[in-house]
């Protein structure tokens, strides 16, 4: 039996709305989980934005990016570099 993928979303702030009824909609159809750090993290403001995403992420089976050429953020880029120093795949 395969177990139940968990992936953190990364994405920029700016696109939280549009990734997130998106996300709903692949959770259901993809059969996975997506964790978005933007509505998933209910300590994200006590533990500060950084250290609870990176919590997050660690959590996760690995880490589905959403970039944008539009605005350029460094959060995202930034996730995407942890999660392949810790050897998660990002996709």
């Amino acid at each position: 039996m395969l177990s139940k993928v968990s992936l953190y979303l990364a994405h920029p702030h700016f696109m939280k709305k549009e990734v997130r009824a998106w996300e709903l909609e692949a959770e259901k159809k993809l059969q996975l989980t997506l964790n978005n750090p933007f509505f998933d993290n209910p300590t994200r403001g006590e533990q500060g934005i950084v250290l609870g995403d990176l919590e997050m992420i660690d959590a996760s089976t690995g880490v589905l990016a959403v970039l944008s050429e539009k605005h350029a953020g460094i959060g995202t880029p930034m996730e995407i570099i942890y999660a392949k120093e810790h050897y998660l795949p990002v996709f």
